[in-house]
């Protein structure tokens, strides 16, 4: 086990939020902006949020460890400086950051995230500039093999390699769908592979007319994002022979992407972004877009907020809620009050699923309690900012004992609370 370097909170480097005007928008408000690091031009600066923990590998500053919860002032939290290598990206799966410091795959616990601890770290992935988590795999990029280490992750504490998918060049980006791993390549090509034997996996198919990026999935669509060449959409209906259907353009460079329903949202080139519908990605209809010109930004989205870490060194949040109008068939399920369902099942053994439903977005703060009023559910639901709608989260009573216990909702002045009943 290596020695870890974990700065404490307070850092050296003047953290300061701030909301400025919008120099140009539509349906996209700026929450905030914080200063989080030093710039670093041409350098990627990946973020991968979950909760209300947002994770951002600047290449320098080594993983910075921010508290989202309240996005109009987020607030950083701790930073972690690898050992040896840069921190040159990060993917959170539960309680777990996974770090690709080239000099292997690093598995950090966040269950204190003000204090994160090295836990699991795995040589072999020693040239990894990218990685990316789906169930008990992460899905390590290789500069030097131009391959994708498959690590298996059941075992935090002991990430190792199952498998290896090799191709022309540097890895770009994935998805995974089931048993299928949809994979661009950075000087161009788009690849299918049959992962359902990590051990020995099969390409099915390849587009060499691709240009690399992110790509996300819609449907029987492959949608590839260029900082410089729009998107490409890809039929992905036969894996065996993708074709390439056309190309939107994106004004400002696509960037990064990520997905919400039928809606692309893009970073840009230029560190803002752009909310499509794509519905028929074809002829996707723009919706949304907040414009800067403050360099390349790297983004994720939770919910109906987008987190982009820009180059400059700062940390972007914005509300794309009215950028994801509901359809007039959805607006019946638009909940008229505040309600916390009773759990369901109840009694339960070991888990339990609780429900809740908003009219408006906001902050929720979902906790459970038991009879002695100690809190048994903490980051069950991590206080963050819930678009309206109904929502479900999952309770695991593992590791607890046979008895009555209380799940509280609040959400501004309104809280509600449910009974629970774990029967072993």
């Amino acid at each position: 086990m290596r020695s870890l370097k974990i700065s404490a909170a307070i850092s050296l480097i003047l953290i300061i939020t701030t909301v400025s005007a919008a120099q140009d928008s539509l349906n996209v408000r700026l929450l905030s902006q914080t200063q989080i690091g030093p710039p670093i031009p041409w350098m990627s600066m990946p973020i991968a949020v979950e909760g209300n923990i947002a994770c951002i590998a600047h290449y320098d500053e080594g993983l910075i460890i921010m508290d989202v919860s309240d996005p109009t002032a987020p607030q950083e939290l701790s930073r972690y400086v690898p050992p040896q290598g840069n921190a040159a990206d990060v993917d959170i799966s539960g309680n777990y950051a996974y770090l690709a410091d080239l000099t292997g795959l690093e598995v950090l616990d966040l269950s204190d995230p003000t204090s994160p601890v090295m836990v699991g770290y795995d040589p072999n992935s020693v040239d990894g500039h990218g990685v990316k988590v789906f169930g008990i795999y992460a899905y390590v990029f290789h500069t030097m093999s131009s391959a994708i280490a498959i690590e298996d992750i059941s075992d935090p504490t002991n990430p190792h390699i199952v498998g290896f998918m090799s191709f022309g060049n540097w890895g770009g980006d994935i998805e995974v769908i089931g048993n299928t791993a949809y994979i661009t390549e950075c000087l161009g090509g788009f690849g299918i592979w049959d992962i359902s034997n990590p051990a020995q996996v099969i390409q099915m198919g390849y587009l060499g007319t691709v240009l690399g990026g992110d790509v996300v999935l819609f449907g029987d669509d492959a949608l590839v994002s260029h900082w410089d060449n729009g998107v490409d959409v890809i039929d992905v209906s036969d894996p065996i022979n993708p074709m390439l259907e056309g190309t939107f353009p994106v004004e400002g460079g696509a960037g990064t992407a990520a997905q919400n329903g039928n809606y692309l949202i893009n970073a840009l080139a230029t560190g803002g972004l752009r909310v499509l519908d794509v519905t028929n990605p074809l002829n996707p209809v723009q919706t949304g877009y907040y414009l800067l010109d403050v360099g390349r930004a790297w983004m994720d989205v939770e919910e109906s907020l987008a987190y982009l870490a820009v180059e400059s060194g700062n940390l972007y949040i914005y509300d794309i809620t009215d950028a994801l109008p509901v359809a007039p068939q959805n607006l019946s399920k638009i909940p008229f009050s505040f309600i916390l369902f009773p759990p369901h099942p109840n009694p339960f053994n070991p888990s339990t699923t609780l429900t809740f439903q908003l009219p408006v977005a906001g902050f929720v703060e979902l906790e459970v309690f038991d009879i002695n009023a100690c809190r048994v559910g903490v980051g069950l639901a991590p206080t963050r900012w819930y678009p309206p709608g109904t929502h479900n989260i999952l309770f695991d009573g593992t590791g607890l004992p046979s008895g009555v216990y209380l799940a509280r909702l609040k959400a501004g002045n309104w809280s509600q609370v449910q009974k629970l009943v774990l029967l072993k």
